[in-house]
């Protein structure tokens, strides 16, 4: 039984040691019995339909035995999936257990600042201020920030995806709007690049 198919309303899964637990409705229409044991051993794949009620520890062993399990909206059009961990699922983790250090993201945010500056050279050492446990734009260098930053916004540049002269502002407009109309529409988005 490589897939299992678990589309009856009112069906219930549930795990007991290594095998799936299902419990079929009286009121189901055909002939099938109360109750069924599938070994998690014979398992390939797992389809679930929105009306059956898939334990929690069963998706957990399932998961844990490299089951993926493919959710469907009423037997007509999947909804979601749910696929075993694998080594970037390992990763993502150690990511998001450094990002929950303050000290970790502090240096971190430190050091991109001063690569982007390093990067940009319009800032210098003296640009900034340490102040209630952060770095922050001196005034006068705000100013020159967004002065700069007001620049590139206005400058005209040709836009390859557009086939004109454009700003980044009007781009950046532009794009929004399309995001608007991706979301309430759902027409593709397609992303924005620089030349």
């Amino acid at each position: 039984m490589p897939i299992a198919y678990f589309t009856t309303k009112g069906m219930k899964v549930s795990l007991q040691s290594e095998r799936l637990e299902v419990t079929v409705p009286r009121h189901a229409e055909g002939q099938y019995p109360e109750r069924r044991s599938i070994p998690l051993v014979d398992i390939e794949h797992v389809v679930v339909d929105a009306g059956v009620a898939l334990s929690t520890p069963a998706l957990c062993g399932l998961l844990r035995k490299n089951i993926p399990v493919l959710f469907m909206a009423h037997g007509t059009f999947p909804s979601g999936h749910a696929i075993p961990a694998g080594a970037s699922t390992a990763v993502l983790a150690a990511q998001l257990d450094r990002a929950r250090d303050p000290a970790f993201r502090l240096e971190q945010s430190r050091r991109l600042i001063v690569a982007k500056i390093k990067n940009h050279k319009r800032f210098q050492e003296e640009d900034f201020e340490y102040r209630d446990g952060g770095c922050f734009l001196r005034r006068d260098s705000r100013r020159k920030l967004f002065g700069a930053l007001e620049n590139r916004l206005e400058r005209e540049f040709l836009h390859e995806q557009a086939g004109h002269r454009t700003t980044l502002r009007q781009v950046i407009k532009d794009h929004c709007y399309q995001a608007k109309r991706a979301f309430n529409e759902g027409c593709p988005l397609r992303p924005f690049r620089m030349n």
